[in-house]
């Protein structure tokens, strides 16, 4: 099926679920020959509205804040993999409550 680009209002983004669903299943069997996990970086690709998506092929993702580990743990459903070089002490209660949501 050819995408009629035309008729697409402007500007917007336009995810072709098929070729989309095709790169995250050649990632998934990477993930899975390699045994490693493979982890969604929300500083490269934030497109919400393809999550529920997402969250079929990843198992993951990395999170900076408190926020990221947070819609980490409620759009893909796995805790994050967090990192910060200089996270605030009260972050950290934050951060293991995404886990145990």
């Amino acid at each position: 099926m050819s995408i009629d680009y035309s008729q697409i209002p402007s500007p917007c983004y336009v995810i072709d679920e098929k070729r989309f669903r095709n790169n995250l299943a050649m990632i998934k069997q990477v993930s899975e020959e390699s045994g490693i996990e493979i982890i969604l970086a929300f500083k490269g690709f934030a497109m919400w509205g393809v999550f529920p998506v997402l969250k079929e092929y990843f198992s993951g993702a990395a999170a900076s804040s408190v926020s990221e580990a947070r819609l980490c743990f409620e759009e893909i459903g796995n805790p994050a993999h967090t990192y910060s070089p200089a996270y605030k002490e009260e972050d950290f209660e934050s951060i293991l409550n995404t886990v145990r949501m």
